[in-house]
C-alpha cells in the first residue's frame, strides 16, 4: 500500500480513511466494513479519483472487526501480465493494443 498510495506508514497509522482519502467516498469503507464486521472476502476494482488509478483491493478479515486489503495497480498489473504473453487483441478489445504496444514519445 504504501507504494501505490505514495504515502509513508507514519503518515497511514492513526489516520481514519476518510482523512487519508477525503474523495474517494463510502464504496471503498462499504467494502472494507463488511469484510471487517462479517468476515467476507471481497475484490474491488475501482478507480481512485484522488490517486487517479485504477486499483485492484483484496478485502479480508484480519481479526474480529478490522480489514486487511492488499492493494495493486490494476493498469501495471495488467501491463505486467500482457508484456509476458504478447496477446495479439481481438478488435472488439482495441484499447488493450496501448497495453501490448506502448505509445511512442
Amino acid at each position: 500500500m504504501e507504494s501505490i498510495e505514495e504515502l509513508s506508514i507514519d503518515e497511514m497509522v492513526n489516520h481514519s480513511f476518510f482523512y487519508l482519502f477525503p474523495n474517494d467516498g463510502l464504496k471503498w469503507v462499504a467494502c472494507y466494513a463488511d469484510s471487517a464486521i462479517n468476515g467476507t472476502q471481497k475484490v474491488i476494482h475501482e478507480y481512485s479519483p484522488s490517486l487517479d488509478k485504477y486499483l485492484s483491493v483484496y478485502c479480508f478479515q484480519v481479526k474480529e472487526r478490522f480489514c486487511g486489503c492488499i492493494v495493486f495497480d490494476s493498469e501495471e498489473m495488467v501491463k505486467d501480465i500482457l508484456s509476458s504473453v504478447n496477446p495479439v487483441p481481438p478488435t472488439k478489445f482495441n484499447f488493450l493494443s496501448s497495453f501490448t504496444h506502448p505509445k511512442k514519445s
